[in-house]
């Protein structure tokens, strides 16, 4: 299963879509907060199953903080991660990832991109859009594995604009 991941929109739904466009097929989207209203403006490019949380800028949003989902077998916990202070440490968000016994944790909130596997546990942030960044998850029987990438612009004037 191949899974599209962004976060961090930040009212710029311009790199949003560029990144969707170029994941090219994937099966589901995860979105890991901050702007959740931008989804609505998404809406028209994203064709698959989508897995959404809000984040610290999300403050009347009513979705669920965190998700928790099971996909080809392996359990994935969805959070934006200013809760567990990532921005600081990955301590907590480990924690509660073998609490819940996740295979995989996506989260944003630092805005910088991130892929590690520890003892079988994918952390994986595919950092903002906003900064030109999404991800790709990798969902078998065999685990979770991430894929970082960066937007690659068709022309680089929108860049300016933006």
């Amino acid at each position: 299963m191949r899974i599209g991941v962004i976060s961090d929109t930040h009212d710029y739904l311009s790199p949003a879509e560029e990144a969707i466009e170029q994941m090219g097929a994937i099966d589901a989207l995860i979105f890991a907060g901050d702007c959740y209203s931008d989804l609505a403006g998404l809406s028209p490019v994203i064709k698959v199953p989508l897995y959404a949380v809000p984040g610290n800028s999300d403050r009347h949003c009513q979705a669920p903080e965190e998700l928790t989902v099971t996909l080809e077998g392996c359990k994935v916990l969805i959070t934006h991660g200013h809760r567990y202070r990532v921005k600081k440490t990955l301590t907590s968000l480990y924690f509660k990832a073998q609490e819940l016994g996740v295979q995989g944790v996506v989260f944003g909130h630092t805005h910088e991109q991130l892929n590690i596997s520890e003892q079988g546990i994918c952390l994986f942030n595919p950092g903002s859009t906003l900064l030109s960044c999404y991800g790709i998850l990798h969902i078998s029987s065999k685990g979770v594995e991430g894929e970082l990438f960066t937007i690659t612009q068709k022309n680089s004037s929108e860049l300016r604009n933006l």
